[in-house]
């Protein structure tokens, strides 16, 4: 009698599992005895060891989104008795518990000896019959033979045998096509003896739809463009011959074109010639190597859905006419500053008084319940930018007028409910966008004119002077949005260029800038609105176009190198005029809401529509 099936978590936290990327590694060939021994458990682990030390999925950022569950299935003979027989029978005589073959699928009309595979529908629901692993995505089955090499991804599941001495590299080898949709990077070939294959041009092929192999090598369409570290005359970057050839050679240059430079090399998708791969080497091509550049890029786009718990946009709430509304912390932190231009009017509120439908006449929520008086004021009109920053402990603000290049500064006052106006003056200059930066521990404001392109970062040593040691910066002209970031410490901006699409992330340094990662047309032309979003700890950016009310959410890389799309806000804010001030307003970021103890309770973001003054809620 087969004792019953069992599982248990080899990685994450079980009570997630319905918002993390899952995976079941399941156990195919192993006997009671073997089960017993430890076998399974042993091999599983070295599975999840060797992924986790594999990039990108060795990003404590992103591995913490996993949960992965081993699941012991007994078989009543050892996978070890699986052999090739040809032709394939419709059952399999070496009775185990998912009937693994070899040989099960064909190429030319030819048997490939090493595809190896049994029921997948049957590993499936020998996992989704547990209740806690219902919802299980991702499925890897180990099959318990150290003989005979083979592997295939079926089905939606991933199937490997133990031949090879690093076969837990086949495993992750194996779920890049299972999971992530990847495409073999190397030429088919059942023996030495076989011959070399062109992709066939009658009928004229298809563009693949697999993220990793392209039939095109132009740069400016190639659909890895954005990863692409060669230049145009290396592109492709092996040498192309009349006569169809195994290996091609490099082009030459010296040095040799490095292993993990992106271009376009041909030989890919079971083919030697007419296709091509991102990369020299790559796990897809040969699983003792890492994933390529753009491989690791289609898995962090897919693992990026698993960021975010959940997003959906809150019933809007009247909120009043306003022209500014921005994150401003009180004393009754978090909180909200909103601001009319036209009139020079502010109001803070306690970003726990929005669920409390208690409103001030000019519809802000109150700071102080039944005190409408207290948290309000006038900072006179025309600040077209207003940038919080800290100093010295105590919360402040930077305003400036673009017409005029007059700013000021206030800090927060009486008992954390007054803005006090510290410093005044009117420099003159034409300014689009002002930020404030932390770096070295001190604030630093930025200034860029979107008429030159020009941009200025000075410290702010005090809050009754102007601030001091000016470093100019060239940005080019034509930014939209410019967004302070905050990456593991360090200062970084994000613009976006709404005319090319154009994204650019730069580290702030003493000098001026390192730029991290610009890509045009990266995002759409229509984006509206740009704001830093972090959730727990990890760096995010949401974007919004008001034309069509679409949100999305990306994330940002470790250092800045890149953004990955996450998710878009579903169902959306709706479209709408945002602000009075158009394109690039304050009127979109992070949301902090809390309870009446003063514990935070939520990360989350909000739009303000000033047409119909209202405010969104979104929660992350």
């Amino acid at each position: 009698m087969a004792s019953p099936d069992t599982f248990r978590i080899l990685h994450g936290d079980l009570s997630r599992i319905v918002i993390s990327w899952t995976l079941a590694i399941v156990s195919e060939g192993y006997t009671r005895a073997q089960l017993d021994k430890g076998d399974f458990d042993r091999d599983a682990k070295l599975v999840v060891d060797e992924l986790l030390a594999t990039a990108p999925f060795d990003d404590p950022g992103l591995n913490r989104l996993f949960v992965i569950a081993a699941v012991r299935v007994e078989s009543e003979r050892p996978g070890s008795e699986i052999k090739l027989l040809d032709p394939v029978p419709a059952s399999s005589p070496f009775r185990t518990a998912f009937g693994a073959m070899y040989g099960r699928d064909s190429f030319e009309g030819k048997q490939i000896e090493r595809a190896l595979h049994g029921d997948s529908q049957l590993v499936k629901d020998k996992v989704q019959q547990f209740t806690d692993l219902a919802t299980i995505e991702n499925f890897l089955v180990i099959v318990n033979n150290d003989s005979t090499d083979g592997g295939l991804a079926h089905d939606g599941v991933g199937w490997f045998a133990k031949a090879r001495s690093a076969w837990p590299k086949v495993a992750v080898h194996e779920l890049g096509h299972q999971a992530f949709s990847l495409a073999d990077e190397y030429a088919y070939r059942n023996s030495q003896s076989d011959p070399v294959r062109r992709l066939p041009t009658s009928p004229p092929p298809t563009e693949p739809v697999e993220p990793n192999i392209t039939l095109d090598t132009n740069v400016a369409t190639l659909k890895w463009v954005g990863l692409v570290t060669l230049p145009q005359t290396f592109v492709p970057g092996t040498v192309q011959a009349a006569a169809c050839v195994r290996d091609h050679p490099l082009k030459p240059t010296d040095p040799e074109i490095p292993l993990n430079a992106v271009g376009a090399f041909e030989g890919a998708g079971y083919h030697d010639c007419g296709i091509f791969r991102p990369s020299r080497v790559c796990k897809m091509r040969d699983s003792a190597f890492p994933f390529c550049a753009v491989c690791q890029n289609a898995i962090r786009v897919k693992l990026g859905g698993y960021m975010l718990d959940q997003r959906k946009a809150e019933p809007p709430q009247k909120v009043g006419a306003w022209t500014h509304v921005l994150p401003f912390a009180t004393r009754f932190a978090p909180g909200t500053l909103f601001y009319n231009s036209v009139l020079g009017n502010y109001a803070l509120t306690d970003n726990f008084r929005f669920a409390i439908l208690e409103r001030r006449p000019d519809g802000s929520p109150l700071l102080v319940p039944g005190r409408p008086d207290i948290g309000v004021g006038n900072i006179n009109a025309g600040w077209s930018t207003l940038a919080p920053f800290a100093l010295g402990g105590v919360q402040h603000l930077f305003g400036h007028d673009f017409g005029s290049g007059r700013f000021a500064m206030w800090r927060l006052g009486g008992l954390g409910d007054t803005l006090i106006q510290t410093f005044f003056d009117t420099p003159g200059g034409t300014t689009s966008h002002v930020v404030i930066v932390t770096r070295d521990g001190a604030p630093h404001m930025i200034a860029y004119n979107m008429f030159t392109g020009d941009a200025l970062m000075s410290r702010i040593d005090g809050n009754d002077a102007a601030p001091v040691d000016p470093v100019a910066m060239t940005w080019g002209a034509g930014i939209t949005a410019v967004v302070p970031l905050e990456l593991d410490g360090e200062p970084f901006v994000l613009t976006y260029r709404a005319f090319a699409g154009e994204v650019a992330i730069r580290k702030i340094t003493a000098s001026g800038f390192v730029m991290a990662f610009v890509r045009t047309a990266f995002w759409p032309t229509n984006i509206t609105h740009v704001a830093s979003t972090p959730k727990d700890g990890r760096p995010y950016v949401t974007r919004y176009a008001a034309g069509t009310g679409r949100m999305l959410i990306d994330h940002v890389r470790v250092n800045g190198t890149g953004l990955d799309f996450v998710c878009r806000v579903d169902p959306s804010p709706g479209p709408g005029a945002p602000s009075l001030f158009g394109i690039g307003a304050q009127v979109m970021g992070p949301f902090r809401s809390r309870n009446p103890g003063g514990l935070i309770l939520f990360e989350n973001l909000y739009l303000y529509r000033a047409l119909s003054q209202e405010l969104v809620e979104v929660f992350l």
